[in-house]
């Protein structure tokens, strides 16, 4: 139930790159639909991501959005500017609603850590950033913050078979004493599941790929693929960093004004006039950044805004945003198993899309599946692509 763009510049006004949750308590008895309601329906700049109560939660603000709910104003590196706030209802009387609201939280709070790839050691307390005593009922029934993620990680562990959320905090694109940049096209002998995992794995199907993050000071620095696994410079046998320069040239300039105008914005970065002017010629532009059947509603020129003011703005044309191209497909499947997630992890897809039928869901999109539900001929759909090297990338 999010809140309308119009009231952005009061509720939400800047685009987020979350790396952080915030666990509120309410201190009203109401319920989640209504915490959500009335934030959005009043003027105040107070807000905040999800209510949960004993038996649904709400989403008031789109994740990529702040909130103001952390109490630590608007420093870009702040709770209010970094973190996802969930708000626990019922917390003014406790009793059973409460204590069920804290439960489905957890799962809230675990679910989001997974989708967003927020580590659990990024969940904190509305205390952490402010002072304040909030969420009051936990801190009054003395469980710590420390003790707080533990809960988050057991349920986390519950909900999607164990493991540590991948700290997904935003990287910088090279890092000194690094000989290795994002966007470089890598060959490794060995991968680690974590950045900061103890130990790798030389046991691998997938021997090359690119770098699309790295973690400064980490163990294993550099993310591939963006989910196949972490390496570090003494696991990687050769790169090229021919690949580094045509991805930056794959988007337009980040946009550091303060015009709303989305002309004004794309004009600044140096869009074609022949992809603005009205929203007809802004489609190719859309369609470049996964905008599909683009109609120049609000919602979606706020999207193209913030990958503007994100430097994520793909060009039309680029490769990066090319569906046609080699590279957007996986390697072809020679192998003799009839397992999908067997074959998935063979030719390279991320563990991250596969082990269930759910997490299996934005491959199958992709290549055409809708509404994909796990069903026996549509994961043979997925194979037969596999098989024949026409398996599109999620």
């Amino acid at each position: 139930m999010l809140v309308p763009s119009s009231k952005y510049d009061i509720k939400c006004p800047y685009s987020m790159n979350p790396s952080a949750v915030t666990r509120h308590d309410t201190a009203n008895d109401a319920s989640a639909m209504s915490e959500i309601s009335y934030m959005i329906g009043n003027s105040l700049e107070v807000s905040y991501h999800v209510a949960v109560d004993d038996y649904r939660a709400v989403q008031g603000l789109p994740f990529n959005r702040n909130g103001w709910h952390a109490g630590d104003g608007s420093k870009a590196t702040g709770g209010n500017r970094t973190s996802i706030g969930v708000e626990t209802c019922y917390s003014k009387s406790g009793g059973d609603r409460y204590v069920k609201a804290c439960d489905n939280a957890l799962t809230v709070i675990a679910k989001i850590c997974h989708d967003e790839g927020i580590p659990v050691t990024r969940v904190f307390y509305h205390k952490h950033w402010s002072g304040k005593n909030c969420p009051h009922r936990l801190i009054a029934q003395g469980v710590t913050e420390e003790e707080y993620r533990t809960l988050v990680q057991n349920r986390y562990n519950e909900m999607y078979g164990g493991g540590n959320v991948v700290n997904t905090s935003k990287p910088s694109t090279s890092a000194s004493g690094l000989k290795h940049k994002v966007g470089e096209t890598v060959s490794f002998k060995g991968l680690a599941t974590s950045s900061t995992a103890s130990s790798h794995t030389t046991n691998i199907a997938v021997k090359k790929g690119k770098i699309t993050r790295i973690v400064s000071g980490a163990k294993y620095p550099y993310l591939i693929n963006g989910g196949t696994g972490w390496v570090n410079d003494s696991l990687i046998t050769s790169g090229s960093s021919s690949s580094t320069s045509s991805s930056s040239t794959s988007y337009y300039k980040k946009y550091t004004g303060n015009s709303t105008s989305l002309d004004t914005i794309l004009k600044d970065i140096g869009v074609p006039s022949t992809y603005y002017g009205n929203w007809e010629k802004r489609k190719p532009l859309a369609k470049a950044n996964g905008i599909s059947s683009y109609s120049g509603t609000a919602s979606q020129n706020e999207k193209l805004k913030s990958l503007a003011k994100t430097g994520k703005l793909k060009k039309v044309g680029s490769s990066s945003s090319n569906s046609s191209g080699s590279s957007s497909y996986y390697k072809k499947y020679t192998g003799s198993s009839n397992s999908l997630d067997a074959i998935f992890k063979a030719i390279g897809v991320p563990s991250s899309y596969y082990g269930s039928w759910e997490k299996r869901k934005p491959v199958a999109k992709v290549n055409g599946i809708s509404n994909y539900t796990g069903t026996a001929s549509q994961n043979e759909k997925l194979k037969s692509l596999a098989k024949s090297g026409k398996l599109k990338k999620a």
